[in-house]
């Protein structure tokens, strides 16, 4: 699944990140789910949050 939300928050600034879900069933249950989006857009836009400044100490080299 992938989705796409309003880019826009009430101050006006944008927010134009792109978020990937991969969800895996095993006998037709929810056994994993896994969610991918621009981390370091994240960081750059919330600065301030506890998880954005946890997803920076965990980027890749």
């Amino acid at each position: 699944m992938n989705l796409r939300p309003d880019p826009f928050f009430a101050d006006g600034q944008r927010y134009d990140n792109d978020y990937v879900f991969v969800i895996h069933f095993r006998d037709g249950k929810i056994a994993r789910y896994e969610e991918y989006c621009d981390t370091e857009l994240i960081t750059r836009i919330f600065p301030d949050r506890i998880a954005a400044k946890a997803m920076l100490k965990t980027k890749p080299t």
